[in-house]
């Protein structure tokens, strides 16, 4: 029904209100909510009036949808996606291949959705879990961005009045790569418990996404996985052991209980900033971008298996099960409009327009293949900076001023796909 009651009712004293909006009807000022940008932006705006949030109360659901939408954009699919599997019991009475087959099956649904509104009306309940999982990823993605800007801007020599700044469609791409990358490792970790499981959720899931999609989740991995590491060496609860195997065992041991579970990652980080100012920029010290840094993880890679946080491939048997196309003979990929849903300019200026089914440490095949060794240790070190400075995540103009970066001398269109097949790009 049709509210046309003011939001609050009248008083009898003749002070004014303390808030203009509480003299328009319920149904205007949903609608003044439903506009409104970000979540942050809500609960500031809901907060300042007992009137506002009552009315906030009575359309919850289809508010909370339409906000979301306005802030995450089309990744607001995949928080809809995490708050239907993140409690999906993968071990329960079904077999892991159903229940995968079934999650599968709804994310790929729910991806066709192409056009805004990207998701329909929903319960509160839904609503409000949606909400709490986009929450956890907006956090992790400014954390990223703000380790981010001081490398940019030192590999640029950036001398701008205001310093660089983010886009919000960059910022859309960040968070929906991290709201996917807790959807696999949600759906991915039980696979371990079954022989084989490993293998078939490789198959199941990556063919839901391109080549630069899985990149993207890649570097927010491998972002996460530094992440924990950093805090790990902060945190002054871990015993100080001497051994290199307590310190591996610690080592993993955060991994287990913070990769896979983000929301208390990103709990733990709040308290201990409330607790310690200086407690954020220790951690972003600690989180160094370095190539050096970059290179050990990707070499840890190499002991076969499918590392969350490099994304490499697994071995020809497993990629048999996916039926790839093949990459010389793939369709082009253009570069169409700055979107979360498209290829970045910097996913199609690297493969010069081929569609590729590569990411992580896969970018560069191991040597030896049909090339000289320098070629090859130069191709690495050039991939390395490149996943480094994010160039999947950032807009046609800065990925094109980042490539003047003297890290980045070298990366002519179709650097990658040169080097590939180990010729001149076309």
């Amino acid at each position: 029904m049709t509210s046309t009651g003011p939001a609050t009712p009248p008083s009898n004293d003749s002070a004014p209100p303390s808030c203009l909006l509480e003299e328009l009807n319920v149904d205007c000022v949903v609608a003044i909510l439903s506009e409104i940008n970000s979540l942050a932006d809500l609960g500031a705006f809901i907060r300042a009036s007992p009137g506002v949030f009552a009315c906030f109360l009575s359309a919850k659901a289809s508010v909370l949808v339409r906000v979301l939408t306005h802030e995450l954009g089309p990744a607001v699919r995949d928080a809809l996606i995490l708050c239907y599997t993140e409690n999906l019991d993968m071990l329960a009475a079904e077999t892991i291949d159903r229940t995968l087959e079934i999650a599968v099956g709804g994310y790929r649904q729910c991806l066709l959705a192409d056009k805004w509104p990207w998701v329909p009306a929903q319960d509160i309940e839904t609503a409000v879990g949606m909400a709490r999982v986009a929450r956890v990823a907006l956090y992790f993605a400014d954390l990223y961005i703000r380790q981010q800007i001081p490398h940019v801007e030192h590999a640029l020599d950036y001398s701008a009045p205001g310093g660089w700044s983010v886009s919000q469609t960059e910022r859309r791409r960040i968070a929906q790569s991290l709201l996917r990358l807790q959807v696999i490792a949600g759906l991915y970790y039980p696979a371990f418990h079954e022989p084989g499981g490993d293998d078939y959720f490789f198959a199941s899931m990556v063919t839901l996404f391109e080549g630069w999609e899985m990149e993207q989740i890649s570097e927010m991995a491998n972002f996460v996985s530094n992440l924990i590491e950093a805090f790990r060496k902060l945190d002054r609860q871990m015993p100080q052991c001497a051994s290199h195997y307590a310190r591996d065992y610690y080592s993993k041991h955060y991994h287990k209980i913070f990769f896979f579970n983000l929301p208390t990652f990103s709990a733990i980080l709040v308290a201990a900033q409330r607790e310690d100012d200086q407690f954020m920029r220790k951690l972003m010290a600690m989180k160094d971008c370095s190539a050096k840094l970059l290179v050990r993880w990707l070499e840890t890679s190499r002991c076969g298996a499918w590392r969350m946080d490099i994304g490499t491939r697994p071995p020809a048997a497993v990629l048999a099960l996916l039926k790839l196309p093949v990459e010389d003979a793939a369709r082009q990929v253009e570069f169409n409009r700055e979107s979360p849903t498209d290829p970045p300019w910097g996913w199609v200026h690297a493969w010069n327009g081929k569609q590729v089914n590569r990411w992580g440490l896969d970018l560069v095949p191991a040597f030896p293949y049909p090339g000289s060794y320098a070629e090859h240790c130069r191709t690495s070190v050039l991939m390395k900076s490149w996943r480094c400075l994010g160039l999947v995540f950032w807009d046609k103009d800065h990925a094109q001023e980042l490539l003047k970066a003297k890290a980045l001398e070298g990366c002519r269109a179709g650097w990658l796909w040169s080097h590939l097949n180990s010729g001149p790009p076309d």
